[in-house]
């Protein structure tokens, strides 16, 4: 009976054990440094950074300021984009565009010239400041082009030459090129056209009332 006991006990224990589970690698100590992070033992084991050998911090020194002294330090607040007419500093090179778009702006006087350029400076200056220096950009770059081929500004070509330049640019493969070209002569007619004297010249009657102003 007792043997009996004893086998049932050795048999009972022998079902019920199991391996030991795994253990954590252990930490070990040790002074901190510039190589401490990430670094392990010979054996395998990570070693972690002593607390109580970490370098302090700097001190940062930072003034105490009253709580409203910063009520006192004059602020300057950002002044607005300064914008001004587009059309003076490449006034010369803008008639010659214009004169090349529309061949009947060439017999202008210096009135009729005004009023084109102050139509296309009013519908300018709707326009985002970085829309108005590309366009300033643009009309200095189209003068400067013609020098790779005619050794000339376009200012110095004569009216083929600057048609025929233009007519190139309008079919270039450059996107950009062909819409700088496009909405110079689209600013050019509008400041034309939009005159009453040259609107009637080519019938256009068109009116702000709509079709009451033509009854």
């Amino acid at each position: 009976m007792i043997g009996t006991q004893a086998d049932s006990v050795n048999y009972k224990s022998s079902s019920d054990a199991r391996p030991p589970a795994p253990q954590p690698p252990r930490l070990r100590l040790a002074p901190r440094n510039e190589n401490t992070r990430g670094a392990r033992s010979r054996d395998g084991t990570r070693v972690r950074a002593d607390p109580s050998t970490a370098r302090p911090h700097p001190t940062i020194w930072r003034p105490r300021l009253p709580a409203d002294s910063f009520s006192a330090i004059p602020f300057r607040r950002a002044s607005p984009i300064a914008t001004g007419p587009v059309l003076p500093p490449v006034r010369r090179p803008f008639r010659a565009l214009a004169a090349t778009v529309i061949p009947e702006a060439a017999g202008l006087d210096e009135t009729g010239w005004s009023e084109l350029e102050r139509i296309v400076e009013d519908d300018l200056a709707r326009r985002p400041p970085a829309i108005r220096r590309q366009l300033r950009l643009l009309i200095r770059a189209l003068d400067l082009l013609p020098l790779l081929r005619w050794g000339r500004r376009f200012t110095a070509l004569d009216a083929a030459r600057r048609d025929s330049f233009l007519r190139a640019l309008g079919d270039a493969p450059v996107l950009l090129l062909r819409r700088g070209v496009w909405g110079i002569r689209v600013l050019v007619q509008m400041g034309y056209y939009a005159q009453p004297a040259h609107a009637a010249a080519i019938g256009y009657r068109a009116d702000p009332r709509g079709w009451e102003a033509r009854r």
